[in-house]
Formats: C-alpha cells, structure tokens, sequence
C-alpha cells in the first residue's frame, strides 16, 4: 500500500496510501482513534474483505457511517469496482 508497518507503538497514519499504480493523498483526523480504526480496517482485515473474490465485486455501496476508512480498504481490495 505504499507505507511501512513495523509495529503498532510506532505506527504514524500515512499521509497517502497506493491501490495498484495509483497513489492517493489521505486526510484523516490525526487523533488516536482514527489510528486504532487505520490498524482495524486497513492493516486488520476487520471487514474480511480479503475473503472475497477480486473479480466478481464491481458494486460497493457505503452507506457513511463514520470517516471513510472502509472506502479505502475496499478500493484497495477492489481497484476496479465502482464505490457509491
């Protein structure tokens, strides 16, 4: 995704993040609860997007229910779906 992971106590939120070729800039809140969702969503898995199948995703619906975060792990995980 662009940025290194040690581990968790020196972990800093990236400032951009890469799905495939592309690069995007992040803005996120820079509290702790955001970097505890980044680890959950993005590095964690939380949502298990892992476990679905890359090519036959092309919808994803989000309904906004907090910051964003699971719009990036989704783009990440399906580079070419469409995200509403």
């Amino acid at each position: 995704m662009g940025f290194k992971f040690g581990r968790t106590k020196d972990f800093k939120l990236p400032s951009k993040i890469q799905s495939g070729n592309k690069h995007f800039e992040l803005s996120l809140p820079k509290t702790g609860h955001t970097l505890e969702l980044f680890r959950d969503i993005i590095l964690d898995d939380e949502y298990q997007l892992n476990s679905l199948p890359v090519d036959k995703i092309h919808n994803i619906l989000d309904i906004g229910a907090n910051i964003g975060l699971f719009d990036i792990a989704a783009r990440v995980r399906f580079p070419n779906a469409r995200i509403h």
